[in-house]
């Protein structure tokens, strides 16, 4: 490898664990693209921070010394880079040729597969609706419905946690929509990986163990050609994001009535995944750009709504604070932690179901995004697309353990539309 710098570390995540009392770090690639999850001791976590693609393997060595003392052979630092290569954790050819195929694949597929059937809630149909059915029944679930809903939410916002730690919130999300019969839904998703562009679309129907939700593809390419970039681009990052592949999961389950009742006719949704967070409400030039495009994809997509009388379910998937030594914190995580995170997101919540969404930027933007939530994206979008409708929340809750916490809610926004 020689003088040649050490190709950059794509945009994954790095996850500090315990195990059996040892110190170790997780790296993952929320895009999909890696081939496995990777585990490492401390030692050789700290090597990623030269890897930005200006660094050679005799610069980390000289930086090795320098810090500890110790000479660290070049072929374990070389190995260490082939490690990461061979599993397309690097901005290298092996990982550009893997993305291409996985683009490729994704293109020539009739329907996005469901990516976490299997992992994150059960593959098969009937035991599906069994673990969505306890979640309603748990304790501080809402009950399952006893009938069809006669009338339904303007929008909800659900949480995009795994379906066994979002739990009652997820119940609590989709009650108002049992039954319901839609004739078209809107779902805004995060990317939890990079993007170009901040919004990604794609003309792929999206299939669950619960069957197949049709995308509007027609209004996706009216939408893509308003504008110009194009946001159908990067469509096969959809192929590894879970946060709308959960909301078509509950929505097939909620409005079927627990798959009691399939919708006729069938509603078809228009999946966008929200792809920039409280950096693009910045002073530099570049965030100033990026809200040019995001505003300009918001007004087109208004527009082009509202040249369609057919009423709109929007449904927003999304988590709230992101908090604890597994996300950087270096505090350790508290009850007291764990009260101060609830109060401030129920007064966040509050200035989205005010209404006000001047508020609700200006408050998560001037904290620093402290609480790292992940949801900003998909609740700007959401509040630029119902400015009008004043909104509830219906239950808050958050996955917590030593090493961090996770929260989210169940909102309802009124304007109700009669069944």
């Amino acid at each position: 490898m020689g003088e040649e710098s050490i190709p950059a570390l794509r945009p994954v995540e790095l996850v500090p664990l315990t195990h059996e009392g040892r110190q170790l770090f997780l790296l993952r690639d929320p895009s999909g693209v890696a081939a496995e999850t990777l585990v490492m001791p401390p030692a050789s976590a700290e090597l990623l921070a030269f890897f930005d693609g200006s660094h050679s393997v005799r610069d980390v060595q000289t930086a090795i010394a320098r810090a500890t003392g110790r000479i660290v052979p070049a072929e374990q630092i070389q190995e260490f880079v082939r490690k990461l290569d061979e599993n397309f954790y690097l901005d290298s050819p092996a990982g550009a040729e893997r993305r291409r195929a996985l683009a490729h694949a994704y293109a020539t597929a009739r329907a996005r597969p469901a990516h976490f059937a299997g992992q994150a809630y059960s593959a098969d149909p009937t035991e599906l609706r069994r673990e969505l059915d306890a979640l309603f029944a748990a304790p501080t679930g809402p009950g399952r419905p006893a009938a069809a809903v006669a009338a339904w939410p303007r929008a909800i916002a659900a949480p995009h946690v795994d379906p066994g730690r979002g739990a009652a919130a997820y119940a609590h999300a989709y009650a108002p929509l049992w039954g319901a019969r839609p004739q078209r839904i809107l779902i805004l998703g995060v990317l939890h990986g990079a993007s170009r562009n901040p919004f990604v679309l794609t003309g792929k129907d999206y299939q669950t163990p619960l069957g197949v939700m049709r995308t509007d593809v027609r209004r996706v390419h009216a939408l893509a050609q308003r504008l110009e970039w194009d946001p159908l681009e990067e469509e096969e990052l959809h192929r590894a994001e879970h946060s709308i592949e959960f909301q078509v999961l509950w929505l097939q389950y909620a409005l079927s009535e627990g798959g009691v009742d399939p919708p006729d006719p069938a509603p078809e949704v228009l999946p966008i995944l929200c792809a920039f967070s409280t950096e693009a409400f910045g002073e530099s030039l570049e965030a100033a750009a990026r809200r040019v495009q995001i505003d300009a994809f918001l007004h087109e997509l208004r527009t082009l709504l509202a040249e369609d009388p057919t009423p709109t379910l929007i449904v927003a998937g999304v988590d709230l604070a992101h908090v604890g030594p597994r996300f950087g914190d270096a505090r350790e995580m508290s009850s007291a932690w764990a009260e101060e995170i609830a109060r401030r997101d129920r007064e966040t919540l509050a200035r989205l179901t005010e209404g006000d969404a001047d508020a609700f930027v200006h408050e998560v933007v001037s904290a620093g995004e402290d609480r790292r939530l992940c949801g900003f994206g998909a609740l700007y979008a959401l509040g630029a697309l119902i400015s009008s409708a004043r909104g509830r929340t219906l239950h808050y809750d958050q996955s917590r353990d030593s090493t961090g916490l996770v929260s989210f809610a169940a909102i309802a926004f009124e304007d109700e539309v009669a069944g």
